[in-house]
């Protein structure tokens, strides 16, 4: 998957129920209810350290592609995907600029985000509060019970967003009030997820955590601008 700009989608899950159980919808009230704690517990999070798995599914792959990394978040919006398998590359997120280095291209590609999409970025790390997407989806929510994560569904509630995605579905756990599994569909019916594993909250990381160490034969391309460079 490359991140050269930041154009990624939303997602679906096709059922919205656990093995032996059977998924409850909330009422209004009740999801009100929800979204509001959720949307509180998300303000509150100044860090985020967490192992994920990524999947992809698409009519132009065979089988599923999946990838295996760290990622860790500073509150407003500096994140780092560090991905470790199949092919190494970290993607970076600081100060309106998403850098994307690819170190066995020796390739370091650069993109600034308008602000309208730094959202998305805050979107997938679980930490951009719920409420602020409704005015963009319709939401459902369904209580598959016991221990198993609330299933939020949102679907887009205009064309414009439409035209970047088709549905969402986020998996919340019961304790943390996070995000543990984000799910997108795109418009083309091309699916990813993301699930979080190990997640640390507010746990100190270190400021060069969120600095790119490359080595001084970079290439250096800086996407949408038509130029590129070495250093």
């Amino acid at each position: 998957m490359r991140w050269t700009v930041l154009t990624v989608p939303v997602l679906a899950l096709a059922a919205l129920t656990t093995a032996g159980t059977t998924a409850t919808p909330l009422d209004a009230e009740a999801v009100h209810d929800l979204v509001s704690r959720i949307a509180a517990r998300q303000r509150s999070v100044r860090t985020l350290e967490a192992r994920f798995v990524q999947q992809r599914r698409s009519a132009l792959l065979l089988e599923p592609e999946t990838s295996r990394g760290r990622l860790w978040f500073r509150a407003p919006d500096t994140v780092r995907w560090e991905y470790e398998t199949p092919r190494p590359m970290v993607v970076l997120f600081r100060n309106g600029v998403l850098s994307t280095w690819l170190p066995e291209d020796r390739t370091l590609e650069r993109a600034r985000v308008p602000k309208r999409r730094r959202r998305f970025l805050e979107f997938l790390v679980g930490t951009r509060p719920l409420d602020e997407l409704l005015g963009l989806f319709r939401l459902a929510v369904t209580d598959p019970g016991d221990a198993a994560p609330w299933k939020i569904r949102l679907e887009p509630a205009s064309r414009q967003v439409a035209r970047r995605v088709r549905t969402i579905v986020l998996e919340v756990d019961r304790k943390l009030l996070l995000p543990i599994a984000v799910e997108y569909e795109e418009p083309d019916g091309d699916r990813t997820t993301f699930r979080f594993e190990n997640l640390r909250v507010d746990a100190p990381i270190p400021d060069g955590r969120f600095e790119l160490e490359l080595p001084p034969d970079v290439t250096v391309r800086t996407m949408g601008a038509g130029t590129s460079g070495d250093r």
